[in-house]
């Protein structure tokens, strides 16, 4: 089940971090972190529903999708925030 968590939350939130920051397209970030979290949490739901006994497909989906994809999405926003406070970020670095 770890496996399938760390897996799953590696699709939804790292995946889904790159595409939205390699984009070519015109498509915000934000709509691509909810697209790929939104498959991270699919990927979750299905794979969860192998590896617990009890556990079925979209079973309390209606709790599950919205906080999962809201999470996500301040998961998102806190790094990007974090990112630019840093001291490693390259454009608070002076020029030499």
């Amino acid at each position: 089940m770890h496996a399938v968590n760390i897996g799953c939350f590696f699709v939804a939130f790292v995946v889904g971090t790159v595409l939205a920051e390699r984009r070519a397209g015109n498509l915000p970030g934000y709509v691509i972190w909810l697209l790929v979290g939104g498959v991270g949490l699919l990927l979750w739901d299905i794979l969860s529903a192998f590896a617990v006994v009890k556990a079925e497909v979209f079973m309390g989906w209606y709790v599950l999708y919205p906080l999962g994809l809201a999470g996500l999405v301040v998961l998102q926003l806190v790094a990007v925030a974090s990112s630019k406070l840093q001291p490693f970020n390259k454009f608070r670095q002076g020029t030499q």
